[in-house]
């Protein structure tokens, strides 16, 4: 069987205190399941309010926790896509998976939270045809060529990042599904 360990922090000023101690004590409990041997640690974005709200930026807390770990694979739960620039993405979790030694799995998904959308000036309506199209530059871009991409919200010619993940071909993805056949 294979454990992983899902984290969605919620963050109440009450009882946990203040939120850099908060914080580092997250840090601490995540890199604590490789000793209690999990397999894997996937940490959940989520944004502007204190229920899971609490890794707003997943490549940074997932770069922490591969300075702390040695052999738990460190995931992306899930990533949501319209929301960010792909190739912000591509090149942040390539950091994150050359840091931990080929250790990142790519969680990705839309997105449900309509304030979220709001909030990042991004049409809900569009969260689904961006989450395909950024997740084909994110490929595009791991291949590791030269690449173009003319498409409806990203457009890019000859163009090449760094770093590059060291997984071949790419970090293993899993994509988040709701009930819809879309």
């Amino acid at each position: 069987m294979y454990f992983s360990h899902f984290c969605l922090p919620t963050y109440l000023p009450d009882r946990d205190g203040e939120p850099a101690a908060y914080m580092q004590r997250l840090v601490d409990f995540f890199a604590s399941s490789e000793e209690l041997g999990f397999d894997a640690l996937w940490a959940n974005e989520h944004h502007f309010h204190r229920f899971g709200g609490m890794i707003p930026s997943v490549p940074i807390m997932l770069s922490a926790l591969a300075q702390r770990t040695k052999r738990v694979r460190l995931g992306t739960s899930v990533l949501v896509l319209p929301l960010h620039h792909p190739l912000s993405v591509a090149e942040e979790l390539a950091m994150v998976d050359l840091l931990s030694g080929g250790r990142l799995e790519l969680g990705v998904g839309r997105g449900f939270v309509l304030y979220d959308y709001e909030v990042m000036g991004v049409p809900l309506l569009e969260g689904q045809e961006r989450t395909l199209e950024a997740l084909e530059v994110i490929l595009k871009a791991w291949a590791g060529d030269k690449f173009s991409h003319q498409g409806k919200h990203f457009q890019f010619r000859d163009l090449e990042i760094w770093p590059r993940p060291c997984q071949r071909p790419h970090p293993p993805i899993a994509f988040a599904c709701t009930a819809s056949l879309e």
